[in-house]
């Protein structure tokens, strides 16, 4: 009797094995959420620099133009022709 008893077990025990996490498998998936959390906040860090890197290499070329256009301003009696 001991045997048959062991050969059938309770199918509800058997599926909370599988479904019950056990203290490892738990520990992973928090893991893996701090993971996927810090990973998208890292990315939001990222684009946030990127963003403003791309700013500051706008305003850095509209400030050279604007100073190639002064300088060229100032320049420009030398490339006028003379009239005698």
């Amino acid at each position: 009797m001991l045997q048959s008893a062991a050969q059938t077990p309770d199918p509800d025990d058997e599926r909370s094995i599988y479904t019950s996490p056990t203290p490892v498998s738990r520990s992973l998936k928090a893991d893996n959420v701090k993971e996927i959390y810090f990973k998208a906040y890292i990315e939001e860090k990222i684009e946030i620099s990127r963003k403003e890197l791309e700013e500051d290499l706008h305003q850095n070329r509209l400030r050279a133009v604007e100073q190639a256009l002064e300088d060229a301003k100032k320049e420009s009696w030398m490339y006028k022709p003379i009239d005698f």
